[in-house]
């Protein structure tokens, strides 16, 4: 895409003009970024591989529950790659996590991922692993943390609507007391399109 703007068009609202509007605010501010959203999720078991963490507890009394993690503890979580996403732009998965306690110990976090493409295009690969930076919890019970990948384990965006099949562990720990919530899981990733002209591959050319 470059910085001359597409031809005039009668539709104020043609898809050139608004990926162009996107792609000169990105090129001004730098890059947007946007959330690919899934909740963690029980599996039907893990082969003896993995376990089923506990709970789910409430959150600080409220009525929201969430499941307590130990080590090997695993949930899962399924994404779809939007319209909306930069091609060539890198992804980067990270997990939201708390304790209930004021130990400022750390955790690390596994991230298990499968990705294909769609359209009868690609079947699912083994999965790949991608262990996330140790982080320390703050000392203070149930404060949100984020762990998130480096720069170097971010992985290629792939097209519009592949599957990113995703399993989040609990590796290790070094908190002693308390439990250890893991809440969410997203994915940051660019935009630089309000969407494809098509719906199917090839999704950029009309």
């Amino acid at each position: 895409m470059e910085l001359n703007p597409p031809p005039f068009h009668i539709e104020l609202f043609d898809y050139r003009w608004r990926n162009w509007l996107n792609f000169v605010y990105e090129k001004l501010r730098g890059p947007l970024w946007e959330d690919l959203l899934a909740p963690l999720a029980e599996g039907k078991g893990g082969g003896g591989t993995f376990g089923v963490p506990a709970g789910p507890s409430n959150i600080n009394g409220g009525p929201y529950q969430a499941y307590d993690f130990l080590p090997k503890d695993l949930l899962q979580a399924a994404f779809h790659v939007p319209h909306t996403i930069k091609p060539g732009s890198k992804m980067y998965f990270h997990v939201h996590w708390c304790t209930d306690s004021t130990d400022t110990g750390t955790t690390t976090w596994k991230i298990h991922h499968q990705i294909a493409k769609g359209h009868s295009q690609e079947a699912f690969p083994t999965a790949s692993v991608i262990t996330l930076p140790s982080q320390a919890a703050t000392g203070t019970a149930w404060t949100t943390v984020i762990t998130e990948c480096t720069d170097a384990q971010a992985i290629d965006a792939p097209e519009p609507d592949s599957l990113i099949l995703c399993g989040v562990e609990l590796d290790a720990d070094t908190i002693t007391t308390g439990k250890i919530f893991g809440l969410y899981m997203d994915i940051h990733y660019q935009i630089d399109r309000f969407g494809t002209p098509g719906k199917a591959p090839d999704f950029y050319e009309r």
